[in-house]
């Protein structure tokens, strides 16, 4: 290992090579910040997604301007077939006494979200993610409904005890953590979805949807309490695609989970979760040395 950098970092640093060259162009002050995004994950999470609400909070404001002036469109156009005595459009109707109101409080209810994680990122960042590996329950759905999408999806979500792991730290979006599902589990819809090694449905989540059950393991049996890669076992051959000569592996929830960096704003997936550990043929010995068992008997 090249001294003074950790696992975690030096796997960022060979993902991001152009990057890298850019940032050494970069002035002392940027440099330093960059260099604590690199060894923090949850500070560079938190300015991806704070941008990406910030700018979400422009088109939720736009749209509700639009909302607005159309119900005002079809005010008008009511007023003028009534004067003219005639039946106005059903669709009118209803559009200016229901569905124009409820989508301005779907957008208001959005913005106030918005707006509040974007204030605990700013001030307690930690408090918004949880590390890689997490087994988790759910205990609620999203509080919102996405008043930029066309339909509400919250009862796609697992139901209330559901578990499942945290497989990504979400550096876009309005969702801080990505959870995966790999014990079967229903959805909102009675929907009941068996997942397999290499189909681990993932749903988009905040922290304050999951209670913590536990935490993934590493070769050691220690806790993992980390949000970025952590090199866990040598493999017994270089990848043959893009040359990786080690795995991160954690046991979370009774399955093996192999978690891949693919850099970028894409950052820690997980790309299978084993029932046993030699089903991955390919892994050497492991990294992290085993802890030692601490002596039963009476002290001297």
């Amino acid at each position: 290992m090249i001294a003074g950098y950790s696992q975690e970092e030096l796997a960022w640093l060979e993902a991001n090579r152009e990057t890298v060259r850019a940032m050494m162009a970069a002035s002392p002050k940027r440099m330093a910040a960059v260099r604590d995004e690199i060894a923090d994950p949850v500070t560079r999470a938190a300015k991806g997604l704070t941008s990406t609400m910030k700018s979400n909070l422009h088109r939720i404001d736009a749209k509700a301007q639009e909302v607005i002036q159309t119900i005002e469109d079809y005010r008008g156009y009511i007023e003028h077939d009534r004067l003219a005595a005639k039946e106005p459009s059903a669709s009118f109707l209803d559009y200016v006494a229901t569905k124009g109101p409820d989508q301005l409080a779907s957008l208001a209810a959005h913005k106030e979200a918005l707006v509040r994680k974007i204030e605990a990122l700013r001030n307690d960042p930690g408090s918004c993610f949880l590390p890689i590996g997490t087994v988790v329950s759910f205990v609620g759905v999203p509080t919102y409904a996405d008043g930029l999408s066309l339909a509400d999806d919250r009862k796609s979500y697992p139901v209330e005890g559901s578990v499942g792991v945290v497989t990504r730290i979400r550096q876009e979006g309005e969702y801080a953590l990505g959870v995966s599902m790999r014990k079967p589990y229903q959805d909102g819809w009675n929907m009941y979805c068996e997942p397999e090694y290499d189909w681990m449905p993932t749903y988009k989540v905040d922290r304050d949807m999951l209670e913590v059950v536990g935490y993934g393991l590493l070769p050691n049996g220690d806790e993992y309490h980390g949000f970025g890669f952590q090199a866990t076992y040598a493999r017994e051959q270089p990848d043959p695609i893009d040359e990786v000569t080690t795995e991160m592996v954690l046991e979370a929830d009774g399955h093996f989970w192999r978690f891949h960096d693919f850099g970028g704003v894409q950052s820690i997936e997980a790309l299978q979760a084993f029932d046993d550990l030699s089903e991955m043929s390919w892994l050497g010995e492991p990294l992290l040395e085993a802890k030692r068992t601490q002596p039963s008997g009476p002290k001297p």
